[in-house]
């Protein structure tokens, strides 16, 4: 009975025993998977693990069936079953579909008669003006309402992914009775009606009843201008009032060279002598030219009434002019000669020969602009060929943002653009560390749109696997500092400190450098200290890392024992695939130990074996009850770290002080776990927790 029970213990414990050993591992075969598009993310069986990639991606997996998870915002999700066999490397290949990417309607407001008005699309409420709508691709209608307004309707063609700009402008009701529109020649005339002051010029008077009305529109120094209208209710009436042309002045040109041509403001008037009526109040430029000669010009300022006689002589007889005639197939476009207006073409100008810029402009239309060299005695004809076109602005996150139309760097965001041919463009946005954005634009002449675009960043964090095995590769010593958001925690035994714990934290990381800290507690038993640790990493070349460590920190024990110390110095590690890491460091340690109560505290609580000065060996007598031991030392040390699992790794240490001084703490005379002299080599051994 005895011998089946202790043989049947005998079976059980031998399972225990097989079951707790590692189970033998796989070996692992390369796995290609790239998609088109590229960057897309890359799950292996399921997503509770994380990304383990990003595409194109080199996988290492053992020998089975697996289930690859492919995404890539835009694009529908897909799932495949691969089997990964016994050889060098299988690649797999797969092409996304593109998913449905709604249409942006994006309503705004050209003046406050929008603001706040609702929206609907398709019938359905979608908030108020101004707002953003997402639509499917396809045909919707858009409904602006607000009360006292008529309704705004259009239907509306969305493509797949447009971003569409609406500005909606609102027009008011029509009031009961009718509707004055009054406009003057002059700023700042006021509308008077039968008799009531009403607005400032221009204005628009609602709600007239019907009837005969009289209006006066009046500035001050100027007679009044007068007319009787009569008003229909639901109509609207139009006037515009002349007071400077019936109170203009008179100017009278004349010159001793017959023939010469008069031009006011610009436009010809006819030929000496010439008499111009009805000019409006203010300065006015006049200017006499005749072919052969140098021009004359000369400012002359009105008054409401005035009539004044101003005599200009030309200049002598000079050498024969040039002739430019500008022509345009779009009517009243207005033509600048040398950055100066000549009025609207078609123009026939006189020029002096030699090098001119001519520059044809008409709202709704980019500007025509050509340079010419003029012949003296020849006639130049040019044709300015305007094409309709539009403004568009481009305003991108982040800012500062790459524009490029049609090919052609523009410039960085914000970016207005004034004068785009009408018609389709590719818009192209570019920005380092984000995805590329690109739309096809319409441009419409005359009109301005606005483009807006959120770039989206480039992913740079390691994926599931990479940091998994980043994490494996950590060290709480040497030159590799622990990444943010990571921690190491390390339990050792050894000697001179026979227990050591340390927690190490990552607390920054930018490109090559990094920036941990951390806390160590040790102890051999009559002393315990608590150091605070900090590591500046300054070169991550892996495999290579250095750093610079510093610590400081203080402890105490029985028998009036305290101590305060410092290191700082340089750390190496050296790693071999994150599996394997050598490390090795120098650091100058600087300290101050107390051994004994002082002669005080002696006095009161007496500590004999303490009383007793003794000589250290040198000729020099130390009295542990008045002096502290004062000392600093050079360090050289090196460590082995070895993965053990993904998240725990074995390391030893052995690190010492040869031909330097002995510490007396570490003396039996202080401490009877130590040898009679301090051994100047030091050692631990532990394990490491790394998540």
């Amino acid at each position: 009975m005895r011998s089946s029970w202790l043989t049947r213990a005998g079976v059980i414990w031998s399972m225990l025993l097989l079951g707790s050993q590692p189970a033998a591992a796989q070996k692992k075969y390369k796995v290609s998977v790239d998609s088109s598009p590229q960057q897309a993310a890359l799950y292996v069986d399921s997503k509770a693990a994380g990304i383990q990639a990003y595409t194109p991606a080199e996988l290492k997996l053992a020998p089975g069936d697996y289930k690859l998870i492919i995404e890539l915002p835009g694009y529908r999700p897909l799932e495949v079953h691969v089997v990964v066999k016994t050889r060098a490397k299988q690649e797999f290949k797969y092409v996304l579909e593109r998913a449905p990417r709604p249409a942006t309607l994006d309503l705004r407001a050209s003046d406050d008669s929008a603001t706040g008005a609702a929206v609907s699309v398709d019938g359905k409420p979608s908030g108020q003006v101004p707002t953003t709508v997402d639509v499917s691709a396809g045909r919707h209608e858009v409904v602006v309402t607000r009360e006292g307004y008529n309704a705004y309707r259009e239907w509306v063609d969305a493509a797949d992914s447009e971003h569409r700009t609406m500005v909606i402008t609102l027009s008011r009701k029509a009031p009961e009775g009718g509707a004055l529109v009054v406009s003057a020649d002059t700023d700042g005339a006021e509308v008077w009606i039968d008799g009531q002051r009403k607005d400032a010029a221009p204005a628009v008077i609602q709600g007239l009843p019907p009837g005969t009305h009289v209006v006066e529109v009046r500035k001050e120094g100027l007679p009044p201008w007068r007319q009787d209208i009569t008003v229909v209710a639901g109509s609207q009436i139009k006037i515009t009032a002349t007071i400077l042309a019936s109170a203009g002045g008179t100017l009278r040109v004349m010159s001793a060279t017959a023939g010469a041509e008069v031009y006011v403001d610009g436009e010809l008037k006819g030929q000496v002598p010439q008499s111009i009526s009805g000019l409006r109040p203010g300065t006015h430029l006049v200017e006499l030219r005749k072919k052969g000669f140098a021009s004359a010009s000369q400012e002359v300022r009105l008054s409401a009434g005035e009539e004044r006689v101003l005599k200009l002589d030309l200049g002598t007889a000079r050498g024969e002019n040039a002739t430019l005639r500008v022509a345009s197939a779009v009517p009243d476009a207005e033509v600048f000669i040398d950055g100066g207006s000549v009025g609207r073409a078609p123009i026939e100008r006189p020029l002096e020969p030699g090098h001119h810029i001519v520059v044809v402009q008409k709202s709704g239309y980019a500007e025509y602009k050509r340079e010419l060299d003029l012949t003296a005695g020849q006639v130049t004809a040019l044709t300015a060929d305007l094409r309709s076109a539009g403004g568009v602005k481009v305003i991108a996150t982040p800012a500062g943002a790459q524009v490029i139309l049609d090919g052609v760097l523009v410039g960085p965001t914000p970016a207005t653009l004034p004068d785009v041919q009408a018609g389709e463009h590719v818009l192209e946005i570019k920005a380092a560390g984000y995805y590329d954005y690109r739309q096809t634009i319409k441009i419409e002449g005359g009109k301005h749109q606005v483009v807006t675009a959120d770039l989206k960043m480039i992913p740079t964090e390691p994926t599931g696997a990479a940091l998994l095995d980043e994490i494996r590769g950590q060290t709480s010593v040497g030159g590799r500092a622990v990444r943010k958001r990571s921690f190491t925690a390390d339990v050792s035994a050894g000697y001179p400190y026979f227990i050591d714990a340390r927690l190490t934290a990552g607390v920054w990381s930018s490109g090559m450098f990094g920036l941990d800290g951390g806390v160590e507690i040790r102890t051999f038993f009559l002393l315990t200290d608590i150091a605070l640790q900090g590591k500046f990493q300054f070169v991550a070349a892996d495999p290579v890392y250095l750093a610079i460590l510093a610590d400081f920190g203080g402890g105490g024990g029985p028998n009036g024992r305290n101590t305060f110390f410092t290191d700082v110095g340089l750390g190496m590690t050296l790693s071999f695939n994150n599996l394997v890491s050598f490390s090795a460091r120098t650091w100058l340690n600087a300290w101050t130990d107390r051994f004994c109560p002082s002669l005080d505290d002696t006095q009161t609580v007496p500590r004999m074996e303490c009383m007793q000065p003794f000589n250290l060996g040198n000729g020099k007598l130390y009295d542990p009850r008045k002096d502290r031991d004062n000392d600093a030392r050079w360090f050289l040390g090196a460590w082995v770290d070895v993965s053990l699992l993904q998240h725990v790794s074995l390391f030893l240490s052995l690190y010492g002080v040869p031909f330097q001084s002995e510490r007396l703490m570490f003396k039996s005379v202080y401490n009877d776990f130590f040898p009679d002299s301090d051994q100047k080599v030091y050692g631990q051994i532990g394990l490491t927790a790394k998540y």
